[in-house]
């Protein structure tokens, strides 16, 4: 070992030191050693270094793992991506954590992350249905159904407050969905929201006798004879004999939908209207004579009117001629 003494240099063999004297016996160690043996490095002032660094020469550090430097700083792997996290790394003195995003858990080597599938616990909270992707989930619901605020619960979607659904007559509104509905008398055309007139003459065999198809709606109506009733489709007889006395001359039987007369003594008949009774006559010299008597008596009212004009022109006032009156 090598000492320095009152400006001279001694060396140390083997365990004997010669020691010489001059003028004092003070002795130093090397710069940047000390102890008693002078063999401690000195490293910036002090015998350690930090972070657990071993001072093995002066000012010269042996960091422990995880630091670096001259003064053994800590390594930031985080920054300088020599971490071997899989997601996220944590810097710590001397080290790093590894960590994972929202979603997943890391596995058991402390590195790596697995994806959670929130979906297998309770659905995930959604009311309808749950989908599970990389990181996250979500709820969604069937058609007509909408998510609540707290994306979760689904709600129903009343598609028949807006313009009725796009229905042309009526909207049925119901839990995820709606249907169009049509007024009586109408039906739902094929595109499931316009509204098509019901035939109802074709589809009813109600009515008795006469339909007249509207739209929306029908209307029964009878044959001449007949009435309808007050359910509106059913035609009955009408019974004439029974509206006047004076339908028929005699007796009057009632039909199906009409009637006609009858005269029930042999002595008269119908005539040719249907309803009036004439006498018979039975023989027609009779008939011949009383024509005869009948022109007779005429010809004879005739002659004596025709015998009162002559007479009566004949008559004149008297007048005067050479004195004489003349008639």
């Amino acid at each position: 070992m090598l000492y320095k003494v009152d400006e001279k240099y001694y060396f140390q063999i083997s365990s004997t030191v010669t020691t010489y004297y001059r003028k004092c016996y003070t002795s130093h160690c090397c710069s940047g050693y000390t102890g008693s043996s002078c063999s401690q490095a000195i490293c910036y002032g002090s015998t350690s270094c930090p972070n657990g660094g071993t001072c093995s020469l002066p000012d010269t550090c042996l960091c422990a793992s995880g630091f670096d430097g001259l003064q053994c700083s800590d390594i930031n792997e985080c920054q300088l991506g020599t971490h071997n996290c899989q997601q996220l790394c944590s810097n710590k003195n001397g080290s790093f954590t590894c960590s994972c995003r929202t979603g997943y858990t890391l596995n058991i080597d402390q590195t790596t992350c697995t994806d959670i599938d929130e979906c297998l616990y309770n659905n995930g909270g959604c009311s309808e249905y749950c989908r599970n992707v990389d990181g996250f989930y979500e709820c969604y619901c069937q058609t007509g159904l909408h998510l609540g605020s707290d994306e979760k619960i689904c709600i129903d979607i009343d598609e028949c407050s807006s313009n009725i659904g796009g229905c042309e007559q009526v909207c049925e509104n119901y839990y995820a969905g709606f249907r169009c509905e049509c007024y009586p008398g109408f039906s739902i055309a094929t595109d499931e929201k316009s509204c098509q007139d019901v035939d109802e003459c074709l589809q009813s065999n109600k009515y008795t006798q006469s339909c007249n198809n509207t739209i929306g709606s029908y209307v029964c109506s009878c044959h001449p004879g007949s009435q309808l009733e007050r359910d509106g489709f059913t035609c009955t007889d009408i019974n004439e004999c029974l509206l006047s006395n004076d339908t028929c001359d005699d007796e009057c039987i009632n039909t199906n939908g009409s009637f006609y007369c009858k005269c029930n003594s042999d002595s008269r008949f119908l005539s040719e209207d249907g309803v009036s009774c004439i006498a018979h006559v039975k023989d027609k010299s009779y008939k011949s004579i009383a024509i005869g008597l009948g022109t007779g008596i005429s010809l004879a009212f005739l002659v004596v009117a025709v015998l009162f004009v002559v007479l009566k022109t004949r008559r004149k006032k008297p007048s005067i001629q050479n004195g004489t009156y003349n008639i």
